[in-house]
């Protein structure tokens, strides 16, 4: 009986996951976001993945903070992605190995780190291993089932809180890491405080959409539009550098691989102007492995997203825009502020 449960529950587990990654890539998926702590996040994904650790005999210590964090988010899928993390460590991990999940503020985030000292992760793999059912131990992922869904599920859901999630590792027989980074949640020290970001955050918004992907670019032009904001669209890098000129944008969304100059050249040609300083560069590209995301902020980005961009995105990016220099230095910078 109890190998039937257990067999039920993993397929059940993994019809969730492939309906989830459908909806997600379908644009489909909701998120019933309110002001969480943290906290609630790890008491549910622990008594989720609770048998599973037991059954395998690890131990599992957790750091919290003295003072509680909150984060703006679904409580459900925030504890679906630290159980699939928790899981993951705990598939990988041989029986009586140690799990560590560290939880603490860092700067304007909260970061949550699950740790092993499992089989670790090799380094070829290792930026290929949020891609969509890549495995990497072959033999043991047939052992331990699954079909290489739960990582890419997991960042996406992160993504749509406008967070980030990492994976690290020294190399195989070496354990490994997954960091995930979240927005921290203003404190509400009085109910009036809650309504100023939220005015704040809808406020329409200068953009500037780059993309050589003519569908690319006004199908993200025309979500934003819808949003209330007032975008401009250009076609390439040499287009997207003149009109930033004429309209000094507040927020730049904009695609790397392009002909004749690319992506890191035109930010960089927009960072040199004395406007470009203020402006909120963000990168929307397929190009998404670690290499990728250190390239883009070399370059100047602000942030680095992997296509394709969800509205949900959008709009946790936009209401939780990174601290530059004064708009008003830039000109026009940003519409009705």
């Amino acid at each position: 009986q109890g190998v039937i449960e257990r067999q039920t529950h993993q397929l059940t587990r993994l019809v969730n996951d492939l309906l989830d990654v459908s909806r997600i890539t379908s644009g489909k998926i909701t998120l019933n976001k309110s002001r969480i702590v943290v906290a609630d996040v790890v008491e549910r994904a622990l008594e989720t993945c609770r048998p599973n650790l037991e059954e395998r005999q690890h131990t599992c210590t957790v750091h919290l903070p003295e003072m509680p964090l909150y984060v703006h988010g679904d409580l459900v899928r925030l504890s679906q992605v630290l159980s699939n993390l928790l899981n993951n460590a705990a598939k990988f991990t041989p029986n009586g190995g140690h799990i560590e999940l560290d939880v603490q503020q860092v700067g304007r985030s909260v970061r949550l780190r699950v740790s092993d000292n499992g089989i670790g992760i090799a380094p070829e793999m290792l930026n290929h291993i949020f891609q969509l059912f890549m495995q990497g131990d072959q033999s043991l992922q047939k052992h331990n089932g699954g079909l290489g869904i739960g990582l890419n599920l997991s960042r996406y859901l992160v993504l749509l809180h406008g967070g980030t999630l990492t994976a690290s590792s020294e190399g195989l027989s070496r354990g490994a890491s997954f960091e995930v980074q979240l927005p921290l949640a203003l404190q509400l020290d009085a109910p009036c405080e809650t309504a100023v970001p939220d005015s704040d955050a809808l406020s329409p918004l200068r953009i500037l959409v780059v993309d050589d992907n003519r569908d690319a670019a006004e199908g993200l032009s025309q979500t934003l539009r819808l949003q209330g904001h007032q975008v401009y669209t250009a076609f390439d890098g040499y287009e997207a550098i003149a009109l930033a000129q004429a309209q000094r944008p507040g927020v730049v969304f904009m695609d790397i691989g392009m002909p004749g100059i690319d992506g890191y050249d035109t930010c960089r040609a927009i960072r040199k102007e004395p406007w470009g300083r203020a402006v909120v560069m963000v990168a929307v590209t397929g190009w998404n492995q670690l290499q990728d995301r250190q390239r883009t902020q070399a370059a100047g980005f602000d942030r680095h997203f992997a296509k394709p961009l969800e509205p949900a995105q959008i709009e946790a990016l936009l209401a939780n825009l990174p601290q530059r220099d004064d708009p008003s230095a830039a000109g026009p910078g940003q519409a009705n502020q």
